[in-house]
């Protein structure tokens, strides 16, 4: 193959990934006009659509054959035949819009996650109708699906699996239900984007914490390491009365002689360990690998109960501790542009 021939093959391919993305978003376009994203949505026709399967597609085929047959040899056994097949897969088409259509989905509450997790989207599905809906698949493109089946007036809460890629906001991707009921002779489906409320935090890469002491009178913002910390030491803070289990290396003789009575030295409190997480400290790698590190460490404090908090380029996570304080750290992380 000449280097001419490559040039040419590639540029081909180039053009013909153009007009699929154009395409491509064209119809993003118009199915948003049509089926516009909602936490809640209801089939009807404007939102359903029709078409053969693979096995209605034969079937068709057949009938075309069957008919060729009947005027070639005028037979009137299979006039009949074939004519009441074609009134049965043309009602089978009215069975299979009712399947689906007048039922009810809706987004609700889930937890965030991480990318590379597999998220489980819940939500509901409603037939108000009094008919049954048999056979619905429900699934998200490239994920695995889910088949229910409803009775009339039965509601299902059901979690669909979805492989989360990019962090950020959860982008509204658009769920297929489809149905072949009754006799699989056409695919009825639909294309609904439910809107989540969920933030994908970066990827998590397991590292080991690196940890350099800081003085409470050292406030340089451009320190090396990966992280400050300022810890405070037990110190001596007074005596008290002996307790069970308290360790014998904690008795103070020479008072507990003075007073009659076992003396425990007592030490204050130890103030939690504090510490900052900034981006700068991780200068020379990557932008997705320094906040998949900074959201690794932000666990790992979090788990150690110790008070922290994060300097982002756009953004600042004032020093704190709990669930609530990882919430915030990782959505800034998730966030960050």
């Amino acid at each position: 193959m000449t280097e001419r021939t490559q040039k040419g093959r590639l540029k081909s391919r180039g053009i013909r990934e153009v007009y699929l993305d154009a395409i491509r978003t064209r119809w993003q376009r118009w199915l948003n006009r049509r089926i516009p994203p909602a936490t809640s949505i209801s089939l009807s026709h404007r939102s359903i659509f029709i078409l053969p399967s693979k096995a209605g597609g034969i079937f068709l085929l057949l009938l075309i054959v069957m008919l060729i047959t009947a005027i070639n040899y005028q037979n009137n056994l299979i006039y009949a035949l074939v004519f009441w097949l074609f009134s049965m897969s043309m009602g089978s088409t009215l069975l299979a819009f009712k399947n689906i259509a007048g039922l009810t989905l809706s987004a609700l509450p889930v937890n965030a996650g991480f990318v590379g997790d597999e998220l489980q989207l819940t939500l509901r599905v409603d037939n108000a109708k009094s008919n049954w809906s048999a056979g619905l698949q429900l699934y998200y493109p490239g994920n695995e699906a889910r088949t229910v089946s409803l009775s009339p007036g039965q509601s299902q809460v059901i979690q669909l699996p979805y492989l989360a890629q990019t962090r950020g906001v959860f982008p509204n991707q658009r769920l297929r239900i489809e149905s072949r009921f009754p006799f699989g002779l056409f695919t009825v489906w639909s294309w609904v984007a439910l809107e989540y409320s969920i933030i994908v935090y970066p990827k998590v890469i397991e590292s080991p914490l690196i940890l350099s002491h800081k003085s409470d009178d050292d406030t340089s913002e451009n320190d090396n390491s990966f992280a400050h910390t300022t810890v405070v030491d037990d110190e001596f803070f007074g005596f008290r009365n002996y307790r069970p289990g308290d360790s014998l290396k904690r008795i103070a003789w020479k008072p507990s002689a003075r007073t009659d009575r076992l003396q425990v030295q007592e030490e204050e409190p130890m103030q939690p360990i504090t510490c900052w997480l900034r981006w700068e400290s991780l200068a020379g790698i990557d932008k997705e690998q320094r906040l998949s590190q900074l959201t690794a460490w932000v666990l790992i404090l979090n788990q150690r109960g110790w008070r922290f908090g994060l300097s982002l380029p756009n953004s600042r996570v004032e020093i704190g501790d709990g669930d609530e304080h990882r919430r915030r750290c990782l959505e800034a992380l998730a966030l960050c542009p």
